[in-house]
């Protein structure tokens, strides 16, 4: 079980998104949070901030390149995202307040707390800690 992946991203994205926005999820991660992650910049994408413009993405076809595979420039829109975000975060939490979610958050509850370092954070932590000089230790330990 990971928090994380792109299969729970994904999963989240389908329950709490609006359709059509809640296809989206894959394209998503595997677009702009890959990108973000692993080359400081979406993959072939651009990011605006529109607050009159109501997609969320949206896909840009270079009609002069036939190059299938890249001819397209995906524009992911930063204002959308982060309201579709929030309003997803408003109803997840009211159904795990209304104990609607209650078998889902106990296996939650169960994997990261119940389980000591369920999720190897504490062998994450400790590895990057004993690669720090010992002035970055210092620092990090104040």
């Amino acid at each position: 079980m990971k928090l994380a992946d792109k299969e729970t991203f994904t999963e989240f994205i389908k329950d709490f998104f609006p359709a059509p926005q809640n296809e989206l999820g894959y394209f998503l991660y595997s677009v702009f949070r890959s990108g973000l992650v692993h080359q400081l910049s979406p993959k072939k994408g651009r990011i605006v901030w529109d607050t009159t413009n109501p997609k969320l993405l949206w896909v840009e076809f270079d009609r002069s390149n036939t190059d299938i595979n890249a001819n397209k420039i995906a524009t992911i829109n930063i204002y959308q995202l982060e309201q579709l975000t929030y309003n997803s975060y408003m109803e997840f939490r009211r159904k795990v307040e209304s104990d609607e979610l209650v078998a889902v958050c106990k296996k939650i509850y169960d994997h990261l707390l119940a389980t000591p370092d369920g999720l190897e954070d504490g062998a994450t932590i400790t590895e990057q800690y004993d690669r720090l000089s010992p002035a970055a230790r210092y620092y990090v330990n104040t």
